[in-house]
């Protein structure tokens, strides 16, 4: 009885580490809901785009002569490199509801990049204050800008103002970003407004982001040193935008950049003699020679946005006298050659 009693024991303890095996099932249904959208759907009015005109100060800025650059309608440039920031814009849309503005609940902004990938998407958490748009006669205000940029005419500002403060119009206002790193080409904008059943206004409209080239040198001299008659010396540079000694160019642009060079004489400051013959390379494009006051361009291979090359130059001195040598070296970016 003891040997049963004690075998009996651990296999009771065996047989409650394992519990009987539980049938389980699982099972996935669709789920299903609708809104009924409202007969009288709100409506976008207008709507239009501002770039800040004042990157250094806080907030937009409305007031610039930079608003006879975009006379055609929405035109914005990035900011070189995205400094000091880089380029806000204000996007203003003007909705009205049949129901009231006070049946539109959600508004918000969809843009674009020019391939048709969303950009980013601005949701305006409550309307702006009529306040704050201004009139399209009075400076630094969205309605001067959008009058002076040709995307509002002043009897459609006049119009947004007067609706607006009947309490029958409602504006709203987002900011985002445009980075010189984004390509330029039409971005589409579009405004939604929602109402309380769900029916969607919308508006859309082209924002076109221009190509800019921006040119930046890492050097302020070129020193050719101490050279030797009819022999040609090099200045080489590298691709660090620190080393002032060795000469890099940037393009800060939005596209494309093509480099021209233009060295002017050098003079002898004693007796009066000249150096009129260069040569330039930029990585593997080299122009060979660059005669003085003759502007030459790295036609090849442009430089892309915010890419970096190495800039080596060299004087070709013929048989000069004994001296030293002054001149200057003009450095110019543009979109073609």
């Amino acid at each position: 009885m003891k040997r049963i009693m004690a075998v009996a024991v651990p296999l009771a303890l065996l047989v409650s580490l394992f519990p009987a095996a539980v049938a389980f099932a699982q099972e996935t249904v669709p789920t299903e809901a609708q809104i009924s959208a409202s007969a009288n759907p709100p409506v976008v009015l207008y709507k239009f785009e501002v770039p800040d005109a004042d990157s250094a100060l806080a907030g937009i800025q409305y007031d610039s002569d930079d608003a006879v650059l975009f006379q055609a309608g929405a035109q914005v440039a990035p900011n070189l490199e995205d400094l000091p920031e880089a380029q806000q814009i204000a996007y203003w849309w003007v909705a009205t509801d049949p129901n009231g503005i006070d049946d539109i609940h959600f508004a918000f902004v969809k843009v674009w990049h020019p391939d048709g990938v969303l950009k980013y998407q601005l949701e305006a958490l409550a309307p702006s204050a009529c306040s704050d748009l201004g009139t399209w006669a009075t400076p630094n205000t969205p309605l001067y800008a959008a009058y002076r940029s040709g995307q509002l005419t002043t009897a459609q500002a006049d119009l947004i103002v007067e609706n607006c403060g009947k309490h029958v119009w409602v504006p709203f206002m987002m900011v985002g970003e445009l980075s010189k790193h984004q390509p330029a080409g039409p971005y589409t904008v579009t405004a939604y407004v929602n109402d309380g059943s769900g029916a969607v206004g919308s508006l859309t409209n082209i924002m076109d982001v221009l190509p800019v080239v921006g040119l930046e040198i890492d050097f302020t001299t070129v020193d050719f040193g101490m050279i030797v008659p009819s022999t040609a010396k090099w200045v080489r540079g590298d691709t660090d935008m620190t080393t002032p000694t060795l000469p890099s160019v940037k393009n800060t642009g939005n596209v494309n950049m093509y480099l021209s060079l233009n060295f002017s004489e050098m003079v002898g400051v004693s007796l009066g003699k000249v150096i009129n013959s260069f040569d330039g390379k930029l990585n593997a494009q080299e122009i060979n020679p660059i005669p003085a006051a003759t502007p030459a361009c790295f036609n090849l291979e442009p430089l892309g946005s915010n890419e970096v090359d190495q800039l080596d130059l060299s004087i070709h001195p013929g048989p000069v006298s004994a001296d030293t040598y002054h001149g200057t070296l003009v450095l110019s970016g543009g979109q073609s050659c």
